[in-house]
């Protein structure tokens, strides 16, 4: 019986941006912190403190804000939502002149990496298989690692750029931000939303592509595989 597929993996790595992209901003504030200093000649500790907590407080809000999306809109859409705010706050930061453009920036992308931070792993739990649910989910937490990474040393590539490197650090959030947004075209929507809204034969659909059936282009017609499709109604089965 097929418990897992490419299809799983890739709507687990391609949603899991949001991981990434909170790691991302949790990082790059150190290396970033110190160009901007140079530069804007921000030196005292209020400012620099309000600057690197600004992406904190923005969490806080968008975890209210995330979840009231996703109960409205569904996951997929609210994914995309909460990756308009991580595009947006990176390019603020990036244009920013002084203290109130950054603390701007860093509060919007906090709204934003706080809101996937709720949507993203409710995403991951509705759309794996049970058997497959905690590994899957787990992929969020792996990918704000490597954000966390990938963040310390992209500042450590850029610092020899000079004083204007910094707007380079920030800015480039803005770009798994676009690819995330890309959510709304490219992910399935949760079958427990689905079920939640009543569409059970588009939840059986979804849930019969990620483990790996082929979608049929004729509504809730399946696959010939009987276990493929007995697996993709006991999945049904638990979300109802």
């Amino acid at each position: 019986m097929r418990v897992a597929s490419w299809t799983l993996a890739a709507v687990a790595s391609f949603s899991a941006l949001g991981g990434f992209i909170f790691g991302y901003d949790l990082g790059l504030i150190g290396g970033a912190l110190l160009g901007l200093s140079v530069d804007l000649g921000i030196h005292d500790s209020i400012s620099q403190s309000s600057i690197v907590g600004a992406l904190k407080l923005g969490s806080f809000v968008g975890a209210f804000v995330g979840g009231a999306l996703m109960l409205r809109y569904g996951r997929r859409k609210a994914i995309a939502m909460c990756s308009l705010f991580a595009m947006l706050g990176p390019l603020v930061m990036a244009s920013s002149s002084g203290v109130g453009g950054l603390v701007a920036g860093r509060a919007i992308s906090g709204i934003g990496v706080g809101a996937c931070a709720i949507i993203v792993p409710a995403y991951l739990a509705e759309v794996a298989p049970a058997s497959h649910r905690g590994a899957v989910v787990q992929v969020y937490e792996m990918m704000l690692c490597v954000g966390l990474l990938v963040s310390t040393l992209v500042n450590w590539g850029l610092s020899h750029l000079g004083p204007f490197a910094w707007r380079v650090m920030v800015g480039l959030p803005a770009i798994p931000g676009g690819l995330l947004a890309g959510s709304l075209l490219l992910l399935p929507e949760s079958p427990r939303w689905l079920v939640m809204q009543g569409h059970l034969d588009l939840a059986l659909q979804t849930i019969h592509t990620v483990l790996g059936g082929k979608k049929s282009p004729f509504p809730g017609v399946f696959g010939q595989d009987p276990a493929e499709i007995a697996q993709a109604e006991d999945e049904l089965l638990l979300l109802c």
